[in-house]
């Protein structure tokens, strides 16, 4: 018999966030936008620095961060996650057929599962998004938040009961077919 509600408490860390959004960038395919734009600039400022232009250094720099994504942990962890500090608070979920039930310190919310187009699978996470192009909302489920560690698989089979893979997810599920 499958339990009806499960329960997940955890504190979200940075490099959970960032963990979600690199599996987000990877199948949405927008790291590669970002790569291929940073090394267009760092390659096409090399004629400029054997010349010895200074301006060239910044673009050389600029399109190796960008090409590396040094440049989008910098700018979140500067600007987004300091704006945003209530992001990293403990946070209780519970998930049911209904959908999703998410408290944390200032406010109660819930979603149902209409509301998520895709699931991305981790081995330690679920990664639930709003859409399946890059720009959408992400909801992490690490599996050392569930609450009963036993419970992981028939939360895993929940989750795909309602929400549909994401069309790069290499899933088990996926592969299967």
């Amino acid at each position: 018999m499958e339990k009806e509600a499960f329960e997940l408490a955890w504190q979200p860390t940075l490099a959970d966030l960032e963990g979600a959004d690199r599996a987000k960038r990877r199948a949405t395919r927008v790291v590669w936008l970002d790569r291929g734009v940073g090394a267009l600039l760092a390659l096409g400022s090399i004629p400029a620095l054997i010349h010895g232009d200074p301006v060239a250094i910044f673009f050389f720099v600029f399109g190796i961060s960008l090409a590396a994504d040094l440049y989008g942990r910098a700018y979140k962890r500067l600007f987004f996650y300091r704006r945003h500090p209530h992001i990293f608070e403990p946070t209780q979920i519970t998930l049911t057929a209904a959908g999703i039930d998410e408290t944390d310190g200032r406010s109660a919310v819930h979603s149902d599962w209409g509301r998520w187009r895709a699931v991305l699978h981790q081995d330690d996470r679920l990664i639930l998004m709003t859409a399946t192009g890059g720009n959408c909302g992400l909801f992490p489920l690490p599996k050392r938040a569930l609450l009963d560690q036993e419970q992981w698989d028939a939360l895993v089979r929940l989750v795909e009961s309602r929400v549909p893979d994401h069309p790069r997810d290499p899933s088990p599920r996926a592969m299967a077919t």
